[in-house]
């Protein structure tokens, strides 16, 4: 019986191995995890991994590592994984947010210390290759199996020797980050269930990475979602498609920042007039009049127009200010009522009233 030491933490790696224990249920696997972290204003809230509920429900024998800077510098591995057996054991990591250290890996036979990567290595290296391969419409989207590197550099991560690599057969360009996760999460399931029992078959083909095709995957922010008065359409809905599960679209009007919520699909307006019925008035974008990373305030149907860099819009629906005492979440009539308000230019009137994003890569006015 195969040994399985898991080291997980979010829904990606809950859904690997919910899928792995399905379907190879006679695997022995103990799982780490890291610890709660505090969240919160006043860091009073304790945000507890998908993969902690999991195992508690399912009695997966675990350990939850301390809520420490270096959570794995006493850790010691169970006794069962140094215990002599016809099979060696396996570490297989997927999405862990710490260092393995290698004085934990080296533990294992030379690469039997594995890490699943949701994207065809060397591309897309880093902590959020989902989030990036739906953000920039990459595709085929697939899975790769890779040696778990010693080094503790951080030029050193993801750049292990690859076990197996799979792509997934179809994925359309406007599907979410929730869907990627669990083809992607199913996929490494179904490859890792043809690995362990014949991995040293796999170790003895295992191919080193072309380094010079390295690409990066950073991990995402708040900031990764704030939009700039330049970018295309398909900048950002890309990102929302990727990114959204965890912040949402966000824009800087007089440096507050907004937080939005918008329709995902929408057409193209360049040659439409868009009837701003509030100010009486109806412009074009084909006649010049509108600018991208303009607001338009179409009151009679309840939303807000966003202009692109590429003259297309984005459709916001309400909106929030991120600022201590901020009202929450504003539909567009009260949000529109309030960027009037405290709009400072003297001879503001709704007739001539205009907003514009700022880009936040410079210093800009953005209401008049």
């Amino acid at each position: 019986m195969a040994r399985i030491l898991f080291f997980g933490s979010d829904t990606f790696s809950t859904l690997v191995l919910d899928q792995l224990i399905r379907l190879n249920p006679a695997l022995a696997i103990h799982s780490v995890i890291p610890g709660g972290v505090k969240t919160g204003r006043s860091l009073r809230n304790i945000h507890t991994p998908a993969l902690q509920a999991f195992v508690e429900k399912n009695n997966i024998p675990h350990l939850t590592l301390p809520r420490t800077t270096d959570p794995l510098k006493d850790y010691r591995i169970p006794d069962e994984f140094n215990t002599p057996s016809d099979e060696d054991p396996i570490l297989i990591s997927a999405s862990f947010p710490y260092w393995i250290p290698g004085s934990i890996s080296r533990l294992f036979k030379p690469l039997k210390a594995i890490n699943v990567h949701p994207s065809i290595l060397p591309l897309y290296r880093g902590a959020a290759p989902i989030q990036w391969q739906l953000a920039h419409y990459h595709r085929p989207l697939g899975v790769s199996i890779q040696a778990l590197n010693h080094s503790s550099l951080a030029s050193s991560f993801d750049t292990g020797k690859i076990l197996v690599q799979k792509t997934l057969d179809h994925f359309p360009l406007g599907s979410d980050y929730e869907k990627a996760e669990i083809k992607l999460a199913n996929l490494s399931a179904e490859m890792l269930t043809e690995l362990i029992p014949n991995i040293n078959t796999y170790i003895d083909k295992a191919n080193d990475q072309d380094h010079s095709k390295a690409t990066y995957a950073p991990k995402i922010s708040a900031q990764d979602l704030l939009i700039q008065p330049t970018w295309t359409y398909a900048e950002i809905m890309g990102r929302y498609l990727g990114m959204n599960h965890h912040y949402p679209p966000s824009i800087s009007i007089n440096s507050e920042i907004y937080q939005l919520t918008i329709d995902k699909i929408t057409s193209t307006i360049i040659d439409r007039p868009i009837n701003l019925t509030n100010h009486n008035r109806t412009r074009t974008l084909h006649e010049g009049q509108i600018t991208p990373g303009e607001l338009l305030y179409e009151k009679k149907l309840k939303r807000v127009l966003l202009v692109t860099g590429d003259k297309r819009v984005v459709l916001i629906r309400a909106a929030k200010v991120m600022k201590p005492g901020g009202k929450g979440w504003l539909t567009v009539d009260p949000w529109w009522d309030r960027l009037f308000n405290i709009s400072k230019n003297p001879y503001k009137s709704l007739k001539t009233f205009r907003v514009f994003i700022d880009d936040t890569t410079t210093t800009t006015t953005t209401t008049s």
